[in-house]
């Protein structure tokens, strides 16, 4: 079945909602009694370390899962927060309802779960990426995991998911390109070598 099918099937938990740019749709912490489906447009999640610093979680398409699934008869915290940064339409769903229908139909059962398994593995390997012991090491994962979005990305906007300075960003990047792992044309990074990043991270122990 399509995703547009299960989407329409799914509304009967929920409702549309649209968002303008810059809206706050859910705060880190809060009490996560929905889910969300990115349905159209652009959002930014983001949460905060121990030291107080910003970190921009990985990046959403469309009829991504954001938020968290509550167990039965517990409530669950929203473990980031997440706005808009265009204007974008989202499929609001009430937790419980949801797992009333997945329940009883199967392929919303299927979506739900390859979904909340897809989302546990993105924020999995980011957080390997923010942790890394190295500016290597969390530079080469990051290109690794989200090759086209390095390279579509201004670098002030990758040194600010990775929580680092630009400059250092820029060394690290110098390095890669003196090794050939990169090149820059007219401020635009492409890959050359994308295997010659593992050298500089555990494979096997990040889930590769």
């Amino acid at each position: 079945m399509l995703l547009a099918n299960v989407t329409a099937l799914l509304q009967q938990a929920g409702t549309i909602q649209h968002y303008p740019s810059q809206t706050l749709i859910y705060m880190e912490q809060d009490l996560g009694e929905e889910l969300f489906i990115l349905l159209e447009g652009e959002v930014r999640c983001y949460r905060y370390d121990a030291k107080g610093n910003m970190i921009t979680l990985p990046f959403h398409a469309a009829y991504d899962l954001l938020g968290e699934l509550p167990l039965e008869g517990e409530s669950v915290a929203y473990q980031e927060s997440c706005e808009s940064e265009t204007a974008c339409t989202m499929l609001r769903l009430d937790s419980l309802r949801l797992c009333q229908l997945a329940s009883q139909d199967l392929e919303i059962a299927n979506f739900l779960i390859g979904r909340l398994s897809l989302r546990s593995r993105m924020l999995s390997q980011f957080s390997c990426i923010t942790t890394a012991s190295s500016l290597s090491e969390k530079v080469a994962l990051f290109i690794y995991e989200h090759e086209a979005h390095f390279c579509s990305m201004p670098i002030a906007r990758t040194a600010s998911m990775l929580n680092i300075p630009p400059e250092s960003l820029s060394r690290v990047l110098k390095k890669f390109r003196q090794q050939g792992i990169l090149s820059n044309e007219k401020g635009t990074y492409r890959v050359l070598e994308k295997e010659a990043l593992r050298e500089y991270f555990d494979f096997a122990y990040y889930g590769g």
